[in-house]
């Protein structure tokens, strides 16, 4: 199976763990409960199935070789790493709207196969990333969480 979320059957998978789920299940790591996790995973990648709103500068060399190292040579991404402040949900959600973020999680998941056009929102770590490589960093940033929550 290819780790993209471009790819049909890597997609499905996500969605099969993301229904494992429960609105107490522990986080291993971090701060974040189950709901604000999904919540932070579905405003992020409900963006980069929109249009781009910024015009992506070129990559830093610092910014190409942590996209390299962190997309193709390490095997998960990183724990402990600071999400930039727009996409933080600490607090931002109630354990009550689990059911409606899980949902809604799974409809985008679906939506990455599917999706055609280019992918050129611009990554606040990495610089500019092609449509390939964001369905890379998307699934790695996806597993990162559930992992997170076991499962």
């Amino acid at each position: 199976m290819k780790k993209n979320l471009l790819n049909e059957e890597a997609a499905g998978k996500m969605i099969a763990r993301v229904q494992m789920l429960r609105p107490d299940s522990p986080a291993l790591w971090g701060t974040m409960t189950a709901t604000e996790m999904l919540l932070h995973c579905n405003q992020i990648h409900e963006r980069l199935l929109s249009p781009a709103t910024t015009t992506a500068k070129k990559a830093s060399l610092k910014q190409y070789a942590i996209r390299w190292v962190v997309l193709y040579v390490m095997p998960r991404f990183p724990k402990g790493v600071k999400a930039p402040k727009q996409v933080r949900t600490k607090g931002a959600i109630s354990d009550a709207e689990f059911e409606k973020q899980q949902a809604l999680f799974a409809a985008i998941v679906q939506r990455f196969p599917l999706h055609t056009s280019p992918i050129n929102h611009p990554h606040p770590y990495f610089g500019n990333l092609n449509s390939k490589q964001w369905g890379l960093a998307a699934w790695k940033h996806l597993d990162h969480h559930l992992r997170q929550f076991g499962v």
